[in-house]
């Protein structure tokens, strides 16, 4: 990982410190990290707000992802496809649910 430099309020204990990850300092992370506990602290953007695509690369590749989602295909196949990680398919994929549940109302 890269090195931790901007501080932040942790999520977990309230105290200032190096931001790691998911909102949580470098020893909470650790903490968490060894305990299995990562989910209870969702990703975000710094913002606080949900990752969503932005500029013509990653709206192309969200309105891609539906496509193939819509087909039927697999993550697995999405991800092989797209030339995406898996951390990117799960970002597309909240992204697409997202973008359905802000079309259905």
């Amino acid at each position: 990982m890269g090195r931790c430099t901007v501080k932040i309020r942790c999520l977990c204990c309230n105290r200032p410190g190096l931001h790691m990850a998911r909102g949580l300092i470098v020893s909470c992370y650790a903490r968490h990290q060894r305990a299995g506990t990562l989910d209870q602290y969702p990703l975000s953007e710094p913002d606080g707000s949900p990752w969503r695509p932005t500029g013509r690369i990653g709206t192309g590749t969200l309105n891609r992802y539906i496509a193939m989602e819509v087909r039927g295909f697999s993550p697995a196949r999405i991800r092989f496809e797209l030339g995406l990680s898996s951390r990117q398919v799960n970002r597309y994929a909240k992204a697409a649910r997202e973008q359905r549940l802000a079309a259905a109302g």
